[in-house]
C-alpha cells in the first residue's frame, strides 16, 4: 500500500510538471507547427510526454486518464521508452525528427547541458519549492531550476 502511494505521488509530480510546462511550450501568438488535431481556437491543448520510468508506466497512464476526464480540453500523450530500450537515443531521434516532446526526462547534469535550450525555468513552481535539499543542484543553471526530481535511486557496493 505504501508503494502504491509512493508511485501515485511520483506520477502526480510528473503530471503536475507536465501541465506546468505546457504553458512554456505554447506562445499566445503561435499559429505555426503541428496542432496535434487541436481546433484553431486554441481551446484544446495537447501535451506530449516522453519518459523512461517503465516501473510506473501503468499508474502514470491511469493518472493521465483521470486528469483528461476532469479536463476534457487537455490531451496528454505518454510515450514510455526504457526497460532495455535506449531512452537517450530515442529522445535524440525525437528531437532530430522535429517531434520534440513537451515534457521529457533528463537523466542528470549531462542531459541538462545537452537539452538546456529546450528546458523551462521551474524555479517559481511549488514542486521546486518542495524538492528535498540537494536534489536540484544537478539541474540548476544560472540560478534557474531546469528540471524537477521525481525519483531518487541509490547504488552501492556491500563488502563483508
Amino acid at each position: 500500500m505504501k508503494g502504491k502511494k509512493f508511485y501515485s505521488g511520483i506520477a502526480t509530480a510528473l503530471l503536475a510538471s507536465s501541465i506546468a510546462l505546457t504553458g512554456c511550450s505554447f506562445s499566445s501568438g503561435d499559429s505555426g507547427g503541428d496542432s496535434g488535431g487541436e481546433e484553431a481556437s486554441g481551446d484544446a491543448v495537447t501535451v506530449d510526454v516522453f519518459q523512461f520510468k517503465v516501473e510506473f508506466k501503468d499508474q502514470f497512464e491511469e493518472l493521465v486518464s483521470m486528469y483528461e476526464e476532469e479536463n476534457p480540453d487537455v490531451n496528454i500523450n505518454v510515450k514510455t521508452v526504457g526497460g532495455g530500450n535506449d531512452y537517450g537515443a530515442s529522445l535524440k531521434t525525437s528531437f532530430s525528427s522535429g517531434e520534440e516532446p513537451d515534457i521529457f526526462n533528463v537523466g542528470g547534469p549531462t542531459d541538462v547541458d545537452e537539452y538546456e535550450k529546450y528546458l523551462a525555468d521551474l524555479s517559481d513552481t511549488e514542486a521546486a519549492g518542495a524538492a528535498l535539499e540537494g536534489t536540484l543542484s544537478s539541474v540548476k543553471r544560472n540560478d534557474q531550476v531546469l528540471g524537477l526530481p521525481f525519483n531518487q535511486e541509490g547504488y552501492g557496493l556491500l563488502y563483508n
